[in-house]
């Protein structure tokens, strides 16, 4: 069935800068902007997490909130800004050993969103519910280090990458922290939202002058409206932004079948597309927000 195009618009917005550790100065400036572009495009006020409010149990809460309320033919969108890094994976599930993870305001404690929290918390989507990703961060190791072939351009007093390598100290507390919290709900192996990543698996999410440059480019592109744009276009459209030679090139992880679907429109409900958790060549969404922080469907 099609869903209606009357569905609810609603979205979540977060933005960390005060940060114990490596603090940032453009993530709370495009949580707010992202805020009013949505809802300048027919998004209801968005629900907005900043610096303090954006602790792990704030974020999850809020977006499991945003999943669980949906119906068909609503349309969702998740968006943050912040902290990337890697971690070591405690379960085994991860072919690289590492777990992607969102960093939140109290991650000193251990408290990170990793990419298994992700893929449980967006597995509830119901059939029929657009969700779309945009991640302005990083989480690879090789994050810090420029891609090869790529020389290294001098950089502006202002600029600041999007990544914490994790130290000992961080990979001991997340241990203590995931053995008190237990198992998670084994990830489900079905992505069926679109995420839209600041950088390639290996790269860096840079900010400037107060704001992210994939948000930058982003919400300029987004006010360009929505009609007959979809998710491939305005993936296309982002990477132009960036010129010939972009220190950062987005990327895009969704099911094949939502490369041509209209950019932040309803769905048809259906059958889910598999999408394996690949984490080769892979690694955005966190590698794909939860693949999200996976790569592996599609990229750009």
């Amino acid at each position: 069935m099609t869903c209606c195009g009357n569905g609810n618009r609603k979205a979540l917005c977060v933005g960390i800068d005060d940060y114990p550790t490596s603090p940032l100065g453009g993530c709370v400036n495009d949580a707010e902007l992202w805020a009013q572009t949505l809802e300048g495009i027919g998004f209801a006020e968005p629900v907005l997490l900043t610096d303090a409010d954006a602790t792990r149990e704030g974020i999850l809460t809020a977006l499991g909130d945003l999943v669980d309320g949906a119906a068909p033919g609503d349309v969702l969108v998740f968006q943050y800004s912040g902290h990337g890094t890697q971690l070591p994976d405690l379960d085994g599930d991860e072919d690289d050993s590492n777990d992607e993870s969102l960093c939140p305001v109290d991650f000193d404690e251990g408290a990170f969103v990793i990419d298994d929290d992700l893929w449980a918390l967006l597995g509830r989507l119901g059939e029929g519910v657009s969700l779309t990703v945009f991640l302005d961060c990083c989480h690879s190791g090789s994050a810090t280090r420029v891609a090869a072939g790529r020389a290294a351009r001098p950089r502006a007093s202002t600029a600041k990458a999007r990544f914490l390598r994790a130290t000992p100290k961080m990979k001991k507390a997340h241990a203590k922290f995931r053995a008190e919290l237990g198992p998670v709900e084994h990830p489900v192996e079905l992505m069926t939202w679109v995420n839209f990543s600041a950088c390639q698996p290996h790269e860096v999410a840079w900010e400037h002058a107060g704001q992210g440059d994939f948000t930058r480019h982003a919400t300029t592109a987004l006010l360009g409206g929505l009609a007959g744009r979809t998710n491939e276009a305005f993936h296309q459209e982002v990477v132009s932004a960036f010129g010939p030679t972009p220190q950062q090139r987005p990327y895009l992880d969704c099911p094949a079948e939502a490369l041509g679907r209209g950019l932040l429109e309803p769905i048809t409900a259906g059958p889910r597309t598999p999408a394996s958790r690949s984490s080769g060549d892979v690694a955005a969404l966190l590698e794909s927000v939860a693949r999200l922080l996976r790569s592996g469907s599609s990229g750009g």
